[in-house]
């Protein structure tokens, strides 16, 4: 190979040294100043390899399976009422179980997601997505609904834990350019998981099997596929094993030589970074371009020709200089003190701080109106006619084109800010006209045509889904490695919260004579979430520069 790599201080030669490695202390004064990359500059040079794609398909299937848990207990309601005829004459008791399961949502997110920040993706990642396998079969078999009902909210706790945690999996492991991509795909494949659910509905329907039982079994088949994926390929993200793993970056460059397709790829990567390094070196040195212009040249790296390079240079980790000379001590999973301190560490810095609370002003809002969306679209379709099936399904397979739409903008923008204030304010006036049509149809001011509202609604919904590409992209792109699962648990917690906050507000306005309140109350936070992006500073600093500036 071209490329002494050493671990850490390079005090040892690496595994990529080869048969070279031996001759390393000797040549070590000969050799150019060693070259320092990132693990953001080496996958960004890398082809999108088999390895990637298992673990993007491992991620869909648990962003997936997280919808689907959370969506399953209100497809089964009318089964779940033949079962235990109780609920339909107590809807509060029923409606516990909802609002279980959003507090169950809270607990995964506020506090299982920032120890993937302290004890690593991988391990985590797969339990959250096993578990809910047995709650699922617990869930089942359950002799009466209070044991059904902590059953599911353990499955959901851990499964929407899993469904967020693929966002920060994924994104660390993979080819950076395949972001946008990966957040299309992510967001379609959801949308095929809830009709591949429906359908499911609607087939044990039509053969008379009872729904709330069968369903859970046939909607999580996919997960045992992400289970053996997650099991065959079972890597940590390599950034996050340089920062706390001990021997880190000999473990990472294992990982990245996994990732990237062998030790003869990433020999070709490191190539091409260091004929970027000796062009930035001429840059600097005459005083053309400035230090950020130097670093976008490294991050372009891999265009450059495949020459041969000539001689031979030691590699390191610039992650490894950023490592913070506190060590972590042995934590246990009962102990806050990770929780308090990825929550410390969110909140430090100023410029993390208003990020912090803007974005959480961004989730509330459309997930508030995500979920209201959800419950008053049900409500409207009845009311004029429609079945609320079919229009689900419709929306669904309309927003799968649409969200390729906002990939190939996001690719030409690089401004996922921008696009969440686009996307709200056309979402501002489409609830607005709904919710002043509707006001007039309840004045009888006006009474149709109905296909009118119906477009209207339609439009609304797929506002409301199409959004959460740019919204996840966004917000886990602005946080480094060592807060990124705290950063990406605590939005996920203020979904939950809009969850249980829309689900009790609309269950007091929902209804087809006062529906307009509804929207109206949509309409100003889809407006808040417009101004608030407004506030957001958008970058395009490399991931390298945001991930170490702790």
């Amino acid at each position: 190979p071209n490329f002494i790599v050493y671990a850490g201080k390079m005090s040892a030669p690496s595994l990529a040294s080869g048969s070279h490695g031996g001759h390393a202390s000797s040549a070590r004064s000969e050799l150019p100043r060693p070259l320092a990359v990132s693990v953001y500059d080496v996958l960004r040079g890398s082809d999108v390899t088999f390895m990637q794609i298992l673990i993007i398909v491992y991620g869909f299937i648990s962003y997936s399976q997280c919808i689907n848990h959370v969506m399953i207990t209100t497809l089964s309601q009318s089964s779940l009422w033949e079962k235990w005829p109780e609920l339909d004459a107590d809807h509060v008791k029923y409606n516990t179980v909802i609002a279980g399961q959003a507090f169950a949502r809270l607990l995964g997110n506020f506090y299982i997601m920032p120890l993937m920040d302290y004890y690593g993706r991988r391990n985590l990642f797969l339990v959250c997505n096993i578990l809910p396998l047995f709650a699922t079969i617990g869930s089942a078999f359950a002799p009466n609904f209070i044991v059904y009902a902590i059953f599911r909210c353990i499955a959901v706790c851990l499964a929407t834990t899993a469904g967020i945690a693929a966002n920060v999996y994924v994104i660390e492991i993979v080819n950076p350019k395949l972001r946008p991509t990966i957040n299309w795909l992510q967001q379609a494949y959801g949308c095929v998981g809830l009709i591949y659910m429906v359908g499911c509905k609607w087939l044990l329907e039509h053969h008379g099997t009872t729904v709330w039982n069968w369903l859970q079994f046939y909607t999580h088949l996919p997960t045992l596929i992400g289970i053996i994926i997650g099991i065959a390929t079972h890597i940590e993200a390599p950034g996050y094993e340089i920062l706390y793993s001990p021997n880190g970056a000999a473990k990472a460059w294992k990982t990245v030589q996994k990732v990237v397709g062998g030790p003869d790829k990433l020999d070709k990567i490191l190539g091409s970074l260091a004929r970027s390094d000796r062009e930035q070196d001429n840059l600097l040195i005459s005083n053309e371009v400035e230090l950020v212009e130097a670093q976008v040249l490294v991050q372009t790296a891999e265009d450059a020709a495949a020459a041969p390079i000539l001689g031979r240079r030691d590699v390191r980790f610039i992650e490894e200089s950023f490592k913070s000379s506190e060590r972590r001590s042995v934590w246990t999973f009962i102990d806050v003190r990770p929780v308090l301190r990825g929550w410390f560490r969110l909140l430090k810095r100023k410029q993390t701080r208003w990020d912090t609370i803007g974005l959480c002003v961004i989730w509330f809002g459309e997930a508030f109106c995500h979920w209201g969306i959800m419950s008053y679209c049900g409500v409207f379709y009845e009311s004029v006619g429609y079945d609320a099936n079919i229009m689900s399904v419709l929306v669904w397979a309309i927003e799968i084109p649409l969200h390729y739409l906002m990939l190939r903008i996001m690719s030409q923008l690089s401004n996922e800010r921008l696009l969440i204030g686009v996307i709200s304010a056309v979402a501002v006036a489409l609830t607005l006209a709904l919710g002043i049509l509707m006001q007039l149809r309840n004045s009888s001011i006006i009474a149709g045509p109905d296909w009118i509202f119906g477009f209207l609604a339609v439009s609304v919904a797929i506002t409301g889904g199409i959004v959460w590409g740019p919204v996840y992209a966004f917000s886990s792109e602005r946080y480094p490695i060592k807060i990124r699962a705290s950063a990406m648990g605590l939005f996920n917690g203020v979904d939950s919260i809009a969850l249980v906050a829309s689900s009790y507000l609309g269950s007091a306005v929902i209804a087809p004579a006062t529906i307009q309140y509804m929207l109206y109350a949509n309409t100003g936070l889809r407006l808040i979430v417009a101004v608030t992006t407004l506030t957001l500073v958008t970058t395009d600093v490399a991931d390298q520069i945001l991930d170490f500036d702790d």
